[in-house]
């Protein structure tokens, strides 16, 4: 993860519950507050993104019409997850998906495969819901 510092030379000001301003801390130190969780944020929707993605490939994985090509293990991929389904081609399987309200994507590559990325905004049914429409592809 690359970083950025940025210094600030000003001092933030604040107004408390009885109307009279006063100086707050630094804002280099609320930057560097911030900053920090920012990081455990970070850490936190990471680690959320890492297990959907992990039910997803798992998921898939059990299935015999799919062929799965992200790597199985956390450390080796990040959220997407790319696979094969047999004797369909990906955009035709995309657009089935999607008729299931599942947002899926095919790489744009020579070799393109179907695409499912779970991210923070999805939950585990989300997740089962789209290995279900995957399933029926079949």
């Amino acid at each position: 993860m690359r970083q950025t510092l940025i210094r600030v030379s000003v001092v933030a000001t604040g107004i408390d519950n009885t109307g009279i301003m006063h100086q707050q801390q630094p804002a280099e130190s609320a930057l560097k507050e911030l900053a920090s969780k920012m990081r455990n944020d970070s850490k936190r929707i990471a680690d959320r993104v890492a297990a959907l993605s992990t039910q997803c490939k798992e998921g898939l994985a059990g299935m015999s019409h799919v062929k799965l090509h992200t790597p199985r293990a956390p450390e080796l991929s990040a959220g997407i997850n790319c696979f094969e389904v047999a004797g369909v081609a990906p955009e035709t399987a995309v657009h089935k998906l999607l008729e299931e309200k599942v947002i899926a994507s095919a790489s744009p590559y020579k070799t393109s495969y179907v695409r499912l990325a779970p991210s923070l905004v999805n939950d585990e049914q989300q997740v089962d819901q789209a290995l279900r429409a995957v399933y029926a592809l079949s």
